[in-house]
């Protein structure tokens, strides 16, 4: 196997293996904080972004061990791009088990968390029953493969988009001439 080959499957698995802690300990700790208080959904955000740092550290070991300390925006964004789709991949098997073996209830203790009466009654406030169908249609789709697989990779992809654009933008250089 090839030394671009290793680094991805490497940092990829870490990536991964770091989502499904993440989420493990964030379903653990934070989510019955965040059932009582709203302001722990910001903890699920950095938690993410650091679960995809390993992003950074792939590509810059890319840089450093393999292309003689160089790499292009476009080189870098493309193997950090693949890093994180490998992890979101290993967390898309990791949920698929999870979910329909280990804790099949999970899809109706989120709905019954986001359609608490205080929330129905601050959505119904702000006119917004479309937000009310849209909880009800996940449901439906969920069940479905294609739904199900776009739902929980959807959810991933803008983390490692982000994280592999800041490692291209920091990590580019250029050999001098």
């Amino acid at each position: 196997m090839n030394a671009m080959k290793k680094i991805l499957i490497k940092y990829g698995i870490i990536t991964g293996v770091f989502i499904i802690l993440f989420i493990i300990f964030y379903y653990t700790v934070f989510y019955p904080l965040l059932i009582k208080n709203s302001e722990y959904c910001s903890l699920g955000l950095i938690g993410l972004l650091g679960s995809f740092i390993t992003t950074f550290f792939g590509v810059m070991e890319y840089r450093e061990k393999i292309n003689n300390r160089f790499i292009s925006f476009k080189k870098a964004f493309y193997i950090g791009l693949l890093i994180s789709l490998i992890g979101i991949t290993l967390y898309l098997l990791y949920f698929t088990f999870d979910y329909h073996f280990m804790h099949p209830s999970l899809l109706e203790r989120e709905i019954a968390f986001q359609t608490r009466p205080e929330r129905i009654e601050e959505l119904s406030k702000l006119k917004d029953h479309a937000a009310i169908d849209h909880i009800s249609d996940y449901k439906t789709n969920y069940s479905k493969p294609f739904y199900f697989i776009y739902y929980t990779v959807g959810e991933f992809i803008p983390f490692g988009i982000f994280m592999s654009f800041i490692s291209a933008l920091v990590l580019k250089r250029k050999p001098k001439k």
